[in-house]
């Protein structure tokens, strides 16, 4: 910025040129330049300009100034300068605002004395204003004061150009470079070269260099720091030229990933805050395929102001690691950078282990009557490998051990089981994928059915990671037999499978027991056979009582309740547990019996007893199918005649027994 100056000498003859500063609150001090001969002077002009004003006086009344042939000469013209037509007669000149000493002045012109006195008819004198002068790039003086330049933090050098001092004092040789250190270093070179040691370097007065300004810490507010010349002359003053500058820094907050349809918040700060220049983020592909973008705005690059928060979004997955850059630049110079990979996140579903089941279900599926087999390991899936059922309790939540495998590492997600009902729901927050395997405990949304049933459902897998989903791989069909309670004895897949299929929906244990009594009638064969339980089911004929243990084995094996066999015999008493015991007599010393007869017609059908499977608080009979509250109501149900006889053993042993003579019938009471 100009500093002007005027040069002041001493001459043996008193004409007087007076070069006053004139600034907003009027004429300021001023030097006074004798003549003739050549006068030099400098003046420190205030940021922001100040006009001048240039008076010559006439000390002698003989000596006569040559009006016409004085001289203002600048190196631009920018600075106009006029006579004063309110004051023709004492030679006052008005100099526009001088902004700069680049605009150096030379004021030069003749003059010759009235009585003959003096060096030749028309000597010139001549006041020289030194201009030093600094710049950069191609800012007029004004704006190198007042707007500045604004370098980059550890960027690309800028280069500084220092010119030969106009209109120098001979006596004055050196001009002196000075900068904010603490804030920038100067250079030889725009790459490589030596840094100029210190704040301030002298050079020659006539004498041009250029230098290399690197910007080595962000300033604190805009325009703190400047480069500056300054031209001394001795006795008379300094002239100044400066360049205002802001050095300019950026950080960006450091990340590694952004993952395909999710966003990361980057935040960006700039030093100073606000610096007064507009910076640009860019997004840019170092190498191979892959991008992003900021969003909501959806472009590659971004203006930035100030300091704040940007949101990126991963858009295609980066073919190699670390090739997309954001960037900080200002004027084509990066002020920081962060490298990163756009990641489309990998889940795979590698176990469904439950831990709410039984855990008691053995794989034996090739009769009813077998028992034995191994139970399940794993109780659910592997992928490419097992997928075994499970039992569970009705109306009641389903807790299982996840094991996936999400990458990369350090992912924060949200964890996903979308199955058809809500009991194979599965949801857990706050996760962090390890790029292993990593074993999650997860309870379903809401509890299985309140009755019995056979499910067997797939259940697809994702995970959400900052409102993106990813995944939707599938487990199963989970084959899930839900049964009342605990499974009964020996809980084979084949009695498992026959159970909760025939008694599939309901909801009490007596709607079960009765489902159960249906299938065991229909899936059993009534006869002398003797086979028993389960292995009726196989094949084969059974009595009345082998048909009762094989419902009551099925009605256990659920979990539905304890059911026992019951034999209900020919009864004289009526009411509930009179019908349980064999009833007998003596008369004349034989023993009689009280027998059943299931033959109405004209013949006898004798039984001892009629076997039952007590269930769910009622008696059930098989052939014929009958359903009872008790004992007594099962006799009455059962449609049979009662009669008192004489027998040849006892009615119902295991070797047999027949009637040798009938006594008499006997009403059911």
């Amino acid at each position: 910025m100009k500093k002007s100056t005027f040069a002041k000498a001493m001459a043996d003859k008193a004409l007087w040129i007076a070069l006053l500063m004139v600034g907003t609150t009027g004429i300021g001090m001023g030097n006074t330049v004798t003549i003739p001969g050549d006068a030099y002077t400098a003046y420190d002009i205030p940021e922001g300009g100040a006009a001048l004003q240039l008076n010559i006086n006439r000390a002698d009344n003989n000596l006569v100034i040559d009006d016409s042939e004085i001289q203002l000469q600048d190196s631009s013209d920018t600075v106009q300068w006029s006579r004063s037509s309110a004051s023709q007669a004492t030679h006052v000149y008005q100099i526009g605002t001088v902004l700069s000493a680049r605009e150096y002045l030379h004021v030069f012109g003749h003059y010759h004395y009235t009585n003959g006195t003096g060096s030749g008819p028309l000597p010139t004198f001549n006041a020289k204003v030194a201009a030093p002068d600094v710049d950069i790039g191609s800012l007029t003086e004004e704006q190198e004061e007042s707007v500045g330049v604004w370098i980059p933090k550890g960027g690309t050098r800028t280069a500084v150009s220092v010119h030969a001092v106009q209109c120098r004092s001979p006596s004055s040789s050196q001009q002196t470079l000075t900068w904010s250190s603490g804030k920038m270093s100067l250079w030889t070179a725009a790459s490589g070269g030596s840094m100029l040691s210190g704040g301030s370097y002298a050079l020659g007065a006539d004498q041009g260099a250029t230098y290399y300004a690197q910007g080595d810490s962000a300033s604190g507010s805009i325009r703190d720091s400047e480069i500056k010349t300054a031209y001394t002359v001795s006795g008379q003053g300094t002239a100044y030229d400066k360049v205002k500058l802001t050095v300019v820094g950026a950080t960006l907050s450091s990340f590694s990933t952004v993952l395909v349809n999710a966003t990361n918040d980057v935040s960006v700060t700039l030093s100073p805050n606000p610096p007064g220049i507009t910076n640009t983020l860019q997004i840019v592909c170092l190498s191979g395929s892959g991008s992003a973008e900021f969003t909501p705005s959806g472009g590659t690059s971004l203006d930035i102001g100030q300091s704040g928060t940007v949101k990126i979004k991963g858009v295609t997955a980066s073919s190699v690691s670390n090739n997309i850059m954001l960037k900080a630049v200002m004027n084509g110079t990066i002020l920081a950078s962060n490298v990163f990979t756009v990641i489309e996140p990998e889940v795979e579903m590698k176990k469904v282990e439950y831990t709410s089941d039984h855990g008691v279900l053995t794989d034996y599926n090739t009769d009813y009557t077998g028992s034995g087999g191994t139970a399940y390991n794993p109780r659910g899936w592997i992928k490419g490998g097992a997928n075994n059922p499970i039992t569970h309790v009705k109306d009641g939540k389903i807790t299982a051990n996840v094991t996936l495998c999400v990458q990369p590492s350090g992912i924060s997600f949200n964890l996903t089981g979308d199955g058809p009902i809500g009991a194979l729901d599965f949801h857990k927050t706050n996760l962090t994928s390890t790029a292993s395997d990593q074993v999650i405990s997860v309870t379903s949304d809401e509890k299985l059915p309140v009755g019995m049933d056979v499910l067997s459902n797939s259940i697809s897998w994702s995970i959400n990671v900052g409102g993106s989903t990813y995944g939707n791989e599938s487990s199963g069909p989970h084959k899930i037999y839900v049964t009342w309670g605990l499974p009964g004895s020996d809980p084979t897949l084949k009695r498992v499978n026959k159970v909760c299929n025939t008694a599939l929906g309901q909801n009490t244990s007596e709607s079960i027991a009765d489902s159960l009594q249906n299938m065991v009638a229909s899936n059993t064969t009534f006869g002398s056979g003797d086979v028993d339980g389960w292995a009726l089911l196989d094949g084969g004929s059974g009595d009345c009582d082998n048909q009762a243990r094989c419902m009551k084995y099925t009605f256990e094996m659920p979990g539905a309740g304890y059911a026992n066999v019951q034999f209900v015999r020919a009864s004289s008493n009526a009411g509930q547990g009179n019908c349980l015991d064999l009833e007998s007599r003596v008369v004349s010393n034989q023993t009689q019996y009280l027998v059943m007869d299931f033959d109405t017609g004209g013949g006898y059908n004798w039984n001892a007893f009629e076997g039952c499977c007590e269930a769910a608080s009622h008696y059930y009979a098989i052939t014929p199918k009958k359903k009872a509250a008790n004992d007594y109501g099962m006799l009455q149900t059962l449609g049979c005649q009662q009669f008192w006889v004489i027998t040849d053993a006892i009615p119902g042993s295991s070797g047999g027994w027949n009637v040798i003579d009938i006594i008499e019938e006997v009403a059911i009471p």
